[in-house]
């Protein structure tokens, strides 16, 4: 069984685009200083959402970014770091957290969210 959070979140990015905090429901987090984010592309099922898509539609028709950053609360910079994997839709510019890694287990304790199996 895999599980995701079905959280959205607010989500500041650098000129270059990567992010560099993120502000759930309950915390602000911040990437941790001397981390980069790792981005990657990942195929939405645009056949089930659009019949059509438009040639030269560009970045965002039929792929979605994903990012994992290693991130830690701004309230305590002190705090163990955790990892936050995040969805942005290109189309929508909305974000959503989807996985949240403490050391090599997942956690959702951290942000006290709502979480969805399937």
């Amino acid at each position: 069984m895999k599980t995701l959070l079905t959280q959205g979140v607010e989500v500041e990015c650098a000129p270059e685009g990567e992010p560099q905090t993120v502000r759930t429901d309950m915390d602000t987090w911040e990437i941790v200083p001397g981390t980069s984010p790792t981005l990657w592309y990942v195929r939405r099922a645009w056949w089930a959402e659009d019949f059509r898509v438009a040639v030269g539609t560009g970045l965002g028709a039929v792929d979605d970014e994903l990012w994992r950053i290693q991130a830690r609360p701004l309230r305590d910079r002190t705090a163990v770091p955790v990892t936050l994997d995040l969805a942005h839709s290109l189309r929508s510019g909305r974000w959503r957290l989807l996985q949240v890694h403490q050391g090599d287990q997942l956690s959702y304790e951290a942000l006290d969210a709502s979480v969805v199996d399937f």
